[in-house]
């Protein structure tokens, strides 16, 4: 009995393997030229392209210690609130449109060309317009220019597991990108500085009848004690 004759199905290999090489060289004649060349335009694009800085500044949300006298919430209750749905409501107050007026104001960020936003030329968009189906970017007012840009560069998020937010700016100038990502939360914490200052006013003004009564209770003992002295 003879064995199988296997050599055949070598050689196949051998060619197949033979016409694989073969065609991999007849790619790269062109194949390679064309990497070279799109890296190359990759490079040039790159550089018109600008570059984007990202700056990043953190706010820590703590709650106030003090409970003034009449106040049926305690701090446990404060804590609660802010660890749930508290910090989201800081988050949302960081990103909203009066808080990024003041900052833009106090910036002057509508003299910045990075802030114009001009309305891009697009024949589906004008058409939309004279159609009637979309506004008219051309007739926003420079402010609402400003806060759109403020607000597609803008990032603010609360990171995981703590009562930490953080907010982040990118711009295609590194120190803008830092003085706008502090100066949002500068003025954050100057309204929430004058809201506590409100509360402590209110609340003197809420215990002022209280603390008269206690300086009339305190006199009339200090009389009573006189006169017993006497």
């Amino acid at each position: 009995m003879t064995e199988p004759h296997v050599h055949g199905a070598d050689e196949r290999v051998e060619i197949d393997l033979s016409a694989l090489a073969g065609a991999l060289k007849r790619a790269l004649r062109w194949l390679l030229p064309l990497c070279i060349a799109v890296a190359i335009a990759t490079v040039v694009v790159l550089q018109f392209v600008p570059s984007k800085y990202r700056a990043e500044s953190k706010v820590l949300i703590q709650t106030s210690d003090s409970v003034y006298p009449g106040d049926v919430r305690g701090v446990e209750e404060e804590r609660a609130l802010l660890d749930n749905e508290g910090v989201a409501s800081q988050v949302e107050l960081l990103m909203s449109r009066d808080l990024l007026r003041r900052v833009a104001q106090r910036l002057d960020l509508a003299s910045i060309p990075e802030f114009e936003a001009g309305p891009k030329s697009n024949l589906l968009r004008e058409a939309l317009v004279a159609l009637g189906l979309m506004r008219d970017p051309g007739r926003n007012s420079p402010e609402e220019r400003v806060l759109k840009v403020f607000y597609e560069n803008l990032e603010v998020y609360r990171v995981d597991g703590s009562r930490v937010i953080s907010v982040r700016f990118t711009s295609r100038d590194p120190e803008r990108a830092a003085r706008i990502a502090n100066a949002l939360v500068e003025e954050y914490l100057d309204l929430q500085s004058s809201v506590k200052r409100e509360t402590t006013d209110f609340a003197a003004t809420a215990l002022e009848p209280q603390i008269e009564r206690m300086r009339q209770e305190v006199k009339e003992a200090q009389e009573k004690v006189e006169a017993f002295r006497s």
